[in-house]
């Protein structure tokens, strides 16, 4: 049985199910764009494309504190760009020609291991590793240390490269002995690890290494140009193999001079000075090549990578090494593209929609569709490079472009106007750039069993078979243009949803709510204040609502009281003097409990109120009516309010400032407010709430008489209580006689 839908998405929670890509990474959302690829962060120097294939490779390296060393093995020495000023100076206790320690022949590789502040020299020409503290720039240790006898336990002939993993393990490859050497951050050589190297028999002329770790794993990337590959080890030296137990390599060019490495987990970089570039691999199942390096053309002979979006790369002769950025830039071309979709019936093919990012400059999308009667009428995907497209079978429906760039929607029908139902469709979305941007595709939509705008259209286009499929074109053409209008009139809703709502309309939405938005909240909080905005205004002017606008606002835990409910009449009873028995009844009940003298009533040692004589003034003393009775005792109470905070709440001007606008703003027009600020202190009636105006403190202090203390004042004598005869005396257990 058919389905009652009529149209289908390919990106389901985040999956492309059936879907397959290259050149393309997919984001949490499932959202597609092009894959990153490396590129110059900074103009080339002229000087760069004139330079030479040098002999060997160099070294590149940045400390902790972001200052850059690099060699020139020529030159026998070592620069340094300071991270402060960016000046440029050779280190004043390394280099210059020599054997003892401190100098330097044919200097190359360079680390800094992550477990110290040292600088590792591979000094090829003197067969050492030199290790230099960058603190006082004088040597701290010579490797290969000297065993017991006096003689190093391993020998190093020409190293040429050296790397550490996260542990501070440092690898040296070893050019004149054809072989990868491991140290421990201690100094102390790995023999198993070079033995596993040998067994493994693969390296011929090793070149450069890298080290790359993830978690607990290392991985070990040796550039071996005599067996023209790039093998990998792990951290005991064990080489790295595929299922079928292959070494797991990327090929190089029986050219290809592979000077500088470079690698985290997933990429790798190499320097090839063949063709002087550098070239990005990527690994997901296998190691796949990305591209070359943007804007970089030229000798290279170190690679370093400083950070997830930085690496360093030194062309020799001495010259500074050229900042590469590894997420600027994006490959030029991608696709995706499903297998077969079948919905178990055959449908008619209406039209195939990309929902994408808008796109930025220099970024292209193009969508793809086929359909046919036959399971096995696949269509071939794969690059052209002469027409720069991965969907070049003519079989693919592709709009005309024209002078277009973009093709988002592509009208699919049948060719076959007498079969206008097909089961089978496959479908394709190409992703160009020239540029530093990308395009994002989102979703691709499948409509099927659609006419469009035809049934919109007077009865008479409906019969006209004449035209074939020009009419469904045409109207699919239009409703391209126009589905973008329908989809944000289809979307209106959303708008005045403040959950997703775009967050530039977040303060016109408020505006409506007549809500006062603060433009430097988080967006989650502005639009938690826009949900909330209607049931906030049903509590605008009472003591809950002025509370919680005050902690929304401020963050303070304020409270708020008002004296007039704290405030009561008193009377004495009225029973003698009642008109009638229920008034005198009423009287009683009401007014007995309020007049105990010395608990709430006292006598006063003067009279207050009107008294003939004395504070009653002719024309300036009036009566009370009996509906006024008692109203001058809620007159200075009346309308008034105070909100208490406590002192640490408001530790800066700016937060005092803050409170009393929103006090302002929030409280009825007609009442007047007292700020007080509460301080720590405990006293009984008046300041003794726990976590508001006072604190648990620790044991009192020690009481010396006379000094600190005045007994029966502030003191009294403790112990335990006196025993009372018959009822918890038991002699010899809890009393004695005296």
């Amino acid at each position: 049985m058919p389905e009652s839908r009529n149209f289908l998405y390919f990106n389901r929670a985040g999956k492309w199910p059936g879907f397959s890509s290259s050149g393309l990474v997919a984001a949490a959302d499932g959202t597609l764009s092009l894959e990153n690829l490396a590129q110059l962060d900074e103009d080339l120097p002229v000087a760069v494309a004139a330079l030479s294939v040098p002999a060997g490779p160099g070294g590149v390296a940045l400390d902790r504190d972001g200052n850059l060393y690099w060699t020139d093995p020529a030159q026998d020495r070592i620069f340094c760009r300071s991270a402060c000023d960016g000046s440029i100076s050779q280190l004043a206790c390394l280099g210059s020609s020599g054997t003892s320690n401190g100098r330097l022949s044919v200097p190359r590789g360079l680390a800094i291991p992550c477990e110290r502040n040292a600088l590792f020299v591979a000094d090829s020409g003197n067969h050492r590793l030199q290790v230099f503290d960058l603190e006082s720039s004088q040597v701290a240790e010579i490797w290969p240390r000297s065993s017991v006898s006096g003689q190093p336990a391993v020998s190093l002939r020409e190293p040429w490269s050296c790397a550490s993993d996260a542990g501070g393990n440092l690898y040296v490859l070893d050019h004149g002995a054809k072989t990868v050497q491991k140290f421990f951050y201690t100094g102390d050589p790995d023999l198993s690890f070079s033995q596993n190297v040998a067994a493994a028999g693969v390296l011929v002329a090793p070149m450069s290494l890298a080290a790359a770790s993830s978690d607990n794993h290392v991985r070990i990337c040796v550039a071996d140009p005599g067996s023209s590959s790039i093998f990998f080890f792990d951290g005991d030296g064990v080489l790295e193999r595929d299922a079928a137990g292959h070494p797991v390599t990327i090929a190089l060019g029986a050219a290809d001079i592979p000077l500088a490495i470079a690698a985290d987990w997933n990429s790798l970089y190499i320097g090839e000075n063949y063709r002087k570039r550098i070239l990005q691999y990527r690994r997901d199942d296998t190691w796949n090549f990305v591209g070359e390096v943007r804007g970089y053309q030229g000798t290279c002979i170190a690679l370093a990578i400083s950070s997830s979006t930085t690496a360093y790369a030194s062309p020799g002769a001495g010259l500074t090494p050229l900042r590469i950025s590894l997420t600027s830039g994006f490959i030029p071309l991608g696709a995706a593209w499903s297998s077969r979709i079948d919905l178990g019936y055959p449908v008619k093919w209406h039209e195939l929609i990309a929902e994408f990012v808008p796109l930025p400059a220099l970024a292209h999308l193009e969508v793809f569709a086929y359909a046919s009667a036959s399971p096995d009428d696949t269509p071939n995907v794969s690059f052209n490079a002469a027409e720069r497209t991965f969907f070049f079978d003519p079989r693919w429906q592709r709009a005309v472009r024209g002078n277009v760039s973009d093709v988002t929607a592509v009208y699919i029908g049948s060719p076959d106007p007498h079969t206008p139902k097909l089961q089978y469709l496959w479908v394709g979305a190409e992703l160009h750039t020239e540029g530093a941007s990308t395009p994002i595709l989102q979703n691709l939509r499948i409509e099927f069993n659609q006419d469009g705008y035809l049934p919109l259209l007077p009865a008479i286009y409906a019969g006209q078979k004449s035209c074939q499929e020009f009419l469904p074109r045409l109207l699919a053409l239009f409703q391209g243009f126009f589905e973008g209008v329908e989809s944000e009139i289809a979307n209106l809703p959303r708008l005045f949803n403040p959950s997703f709502v775009p967050i530039s309309f977040l303060p016109w939405l408020a505006d409506w709510l007549g809500l006062d938005l603060d433009q430097s909240w988080p967006e989650a909080k502005q639009r938690e204040a826009i949900a909330e905005a209607f049931a906030w205004f049903a509590r605008r002017g009472t003591r809950k609502g002025l509370e919680h606008s005050i902690l929304f606002r401020t963050g303070i835990q304020a409270v708020v009281e008002e004296p007039i409910l704290q405030t009561g009449s008193w009377c004495l009873p009225g029973v003698a003097d009642a008109c009638c028995h229920e008034c005198a009844e009423f009287s009683a009940e009401t007014f007995s409990d309020d007049s105990e003298l010395g608990w709430t009533t006292v006598l006063a040692a003067q009279p207050d109120g009107a008294i003939i004589g004395s504070t009653a003034i002719l024309d300036q003393s009036t009566l009370t009516l009996d509906q006024d009775f008692g109203a001058p005792l809620f007159s200075d109470v009346a309308y008034r309010f105070s909100v208490l905070v406590p002192r640490s709440a408001v530790s800066n001007s700016g937060l005092l400032v803050q409170l009393r606008s929103v006090i302002e703003s929030e409280m009825p027009a007609h009442t007047a407010y007292q700020l007080c600020i509460l301080d720590p202190q405990m006293r009984i009636g008046y300041q003794c709430r726990v976590g508001l105006d006072s604190i648990v403190a620790g044991p009192p202090p020690t009481m010396r008489l006379g000094e600190t203390a005045e007994l029966a004042v502030d003191a009294v004598l403790g112990g335990p209580h006196p025993t009372t005869l018959g009822q918890d005396s038991r002699v010899g257990i809890s009393a004695r006689i005296t």
